[in-house]
Formats: structure tokens, C-alpha cells, sequence
């Protein structure tokens, strides 16, 4: 399954840290200390979202969201 993934820059007092979410799942976020990590930890966060899903016999996830460059 392919979902839109967003990895952004956030700060915690004067670290500089990185949150990653899927717009397709609201509230499944992860934050690490790089993109590569948030990432990865975003992956293993989404992959108990599905099992959790399939677990209560809830229908799976759907794609819905595209990702696209807007150029100004």
C-alpha cells in the first residue's frame, strides 16, 4: 500500500527536530531527531494503525490524498 506521507521541521526548545504524519490517518504521527527516523518511525506507526484495523474488522485504510509541487 502506497500512502502521502509529510515530513516537516519542528523545534523543541533549541533542537531541531522532525514530525512525519499521513494525511489519510488522523493522529498517526511520529517525530525523531532526522527525516530518514520520523520517517521509519511514522512506517512501524502506520503499520499497527492497519493491524489495529484489521484486528477490530474495521474496513482498511484508503488513499485519498495526492501529492503534488505547487510552484509559485
Amino acid at each position: 500500500m502506497k500512502l502521502a506521507a509529510v515530513i516537516q521541521p519542528t523545534r523543541q526548545d533549541i533542537t531541531k527536530r522532525f514530525s512525519a504524519y499521513c494525511p489519510d490517518i488522523p493522529g498517526c504521527i511520529a517525530h525523531a531527531p532526522t527525516p530518514e527516523k520520523a520517517l521509519e518511525a511514522l512506517k512501524i506507526c502506520v503499520i499497527r494503525h492497519i493491524d489495529s484495523r484489521k484486528a477490530l474488522g474495521l474496513d482498511s485504510i484508503e488513499n485519498h490524498s495526492q501529492v503534488q509541487v505547487l510552484e509559485v
